[in-house]
């Protein structure tokens, strides 16, 4: 009786032992894994492979990456300098290092929320190289749609660039959270004291509606 006694308790620690290792593991698991990126304000995705793969093409840019979804993808470094330029300029329109860093501070302190457009975590682009990727992109956004809407168009743009830089825009993998294109653009206009301006919506909408979408 003795023996069946401590052979039942052996077994009851034997199992107690691995109940305790599976849970030990389990939180081990868990305590390592990477939280998903919070979707409730998620509205800029990747395009699922069962559409890129029809046509990828339709859905990935050709000239110039916006947002950090293609950010730092080889083939299109060659729209940096064009980018660099444009800001170039942007800033030598009445605006000081001071109207610059107002800038630089309204994206610091919106970073958070604007990482939370994508559905993709960005914590390998750092705090600093996020905010000047969002800052060169968005100053690119909204001189190109002011100067495509002139009559002699984009000035430092070759005309082969245009169509390009037209499509890729619409690309829903290629795009900035609108609240910050317009917050930045309404304190530029502020700081030049452009007032009454047109409101951004509707430049770009009058930019993007005379300008048919490709078929896909």
């Amino acid at each position: 009786m003795n023996n069946e006694f401590e052979e039942a308790r052996a077994s009851n620690g034997e199992d107690y032992d691995m109940t305790r290792d599976i849970v030990t593991a389990l939180n081990s698991m868990v305590d390592s894994c990477i939280p998903q990126q919070d979707l409730s304000e998620c509205c800029i995705y990747k395009v699922p492979n069962l559409l890129r793969n029809v046509k990828p093409e339709a859905y990935t840019p050709q000239l110039i990456s916006i947002g950090p979804l293609h950010h730092g993808d080889a083939k299109l470094e060659i729209m940096k300098r064009e980018k660099l330029i444009c800001f170039r300029e942007f800033k030598e329109n009445k605006l000081s290092d001071e109207r610059i860093m107002d800038l630089v501070n309204i994206i610091r302190n919106k970073e958070k929320n604007i990482r939370q457009y994508y559905s993709k975590n960005f914590n390998e682009i750092g705090s600093r190289d996020f905010i000047e990727m969002i800052l060169l992109d968005a100053v690119f956004i909204i001189e190109f749609i002011k100067e495509s809407n002139d009559v002699d168009g984009p000035k430092n743009l070759e005309p082969w660039m245009m169509c390009d830089i037209k499509e890729d825009l619409k690309l829903l993998e290629n795009q900035l959270p609108f609240f910050i294109i317009e917050e930045i653009y309404d304190e530029v206009n502020r700081a030049r004291q452009e007032i009454p301006s047109i409101p951004f919506l509707s430049l770009a909408a009058f930019h993007f509606g005379k300008i048919a979408f490709s078929e896909v």
